[in-house]
């Protein structure tokens, strides 16, 4: 089965690009799960990992499961393909190690009263009734990636255009399929734009992040990938998150204990319901996972939100229970684990203490609420609430 074909690999399997499944994936992940934890999918010519132990089994091993996209497309790479979430060691622990620094907790922690302010001019101008994405989930972390890039925050509807487009997403798009033309268009524009920001900023540093980085031994290229990785997947993961979370507690039975640790019931929306619902690998030599072999050549597809409803791990997946023991894979697993985690959960927190505080009653539309339809993602497009 060494044999694979990159467009293929890279589109949701048929019985999950519905949109009832995309919106809910949990009735297929069940169904996965009562099948394999692994699984060989000869329509996209790649390997679907769902379980929990097979998932970190993969993430875990990057020298026979590499992220580096120039071995999983065969062609040329572009500024976000040979970024740090793409790259292998030595030269990803390289990357990391002059970028982390920027993520520690103690460092973000100075960004609360940021997001608190945000989260607060945002809900001054809603109105008794408004869609939490369009209106909340979307432009908060949009302008905080903003801020700390020192970009202009007016820009932020095309950042979302290049957010989307990256992941997949579009109103038109066919999970099934994948529309390279329109992902290199939106790479070469995002190229473009961020070439000029970091040329402004060595000619006039300022107090931002992108000014700091021209500080360190990054490559022009490297400087690139991480300003575009930061851009693009500090936003949209986050929208989701957001999204997500309101979502999971109107749907929970008990909405007050939600509200008294907000910090517990965000940890278990990534769980429950993933943001990132599946990252990419590409098989480096021939490995055996949950009893299957893998070739070397071979495509494989991590399930991380499968993983998070493995219910030989998580009593009662389907559940939405805070405070569980068992860790998930919400931000990944191994050298790869989310950069980003502690300032997404930072800004979830402050977000939702933001919103509830001022509206502890507030309540979700009832609806059919569209889904975002990329292969990768798990959220909503639309989210009417009235604030109550």
């Amino acid at each position: 089965m060494a044999q694979s074909d990159d467009q293929q690999f890279l589109t949701l399997p048929a019985e999950a690009a519905t949109t009832a499944r995309q919106r809910d994936p949990f009735p297929w992940f069940r169904e996965r799960h009562a099948e394999s934890p692994v699984r060989y999918d000869p329509d996209r010519r790649s390997w679907d990992v769902f379980g929990y132990a097979a998932v970190k089994r993969v993430l875990g091993d990057p020298e026979a499961f590499t992220s580096n996209g120039s071995m999983a497309t065969g062609g040329d790479l572009d500024i976000i393909g040979t970024s740090l979430i793409n790259t292998d060691p030595p030269r990803h622990d390289r990357l990391r190690s002059m970028v982390e620094s920027f993520f520690r907790p103690g460092a973000i922690a100075d960004l609360e009263s940021d997001v608190e302010r945000i989260a607060s001019d945002l809900l001054d101008e809603a109105e008794s009734e408004m869609d939490l994405v369009e209106e909340f989930a979307y432009p908060l972390p949009v302008m905080m990636i903003a801020e700390l890039l020192g970009v202009p925050t007016e820009d932020r509807a095309q950042f979302r255009e290049w957010s989307l487009g990256l992941a997949g997403d579009t109103d038109l798009v066919d999970p099934t399929t994948v529309n390279t033309d329109r992902a290199e268009r939106i790479q070469g524009e995002l190229g473009v734009y961020l070439t000029d920001l970091i040329e402004q900023r060595k000619a006039d540093p300022r107090d931002d992040l992108v000014s700091a980085l021209i500080e360190e031994d990054l490559s022009e290229w490297d400087l690139l990938g991480f300003c575009a990785l930061l851009l693009v997947a500090g936003n949209i993961t986050t929208t989701n998150l957001l999204t997500n979370a309101v979502r999971s507690f109107s749907d929970a039975e008990d909405g007050e204990a939600i509200h008294e640790d907000l910090p517990a019931a965000t940890e278990e929306t990534i769980r429950y319901r993933a943001p990132v619902q599946a990252i990419a690998r590409y098989a480096t030599r021939d490995a055996t996972v949950a009893g299957e072999r893998i070739e070397a050549g071979e495509h494989v597809h991590v399930w991380l939100g499968a993983a998070n409803h493995d219910p030989t791990v998580f009593d009662s997946p389907e559940m939405f229970r805070p405070g569980r023991e068992v860790a998930h894979v919400g931000f990944g697993h191994g050298i790869h684990y989310c950069l980003g985690a502690q300032f997404a959960r930072l800004e979830a927190r402050v977000a939702l203490e933001t919103l509830y505080d001022r509206y502890p009653n507030l309540a979700v539309v009832d609806g059919e609420h569209p889904p975002v339809t990329s292969p990768f993602l798990h959220g909503l497009r639309s989210l009417p609430v009235r604030l109550e």
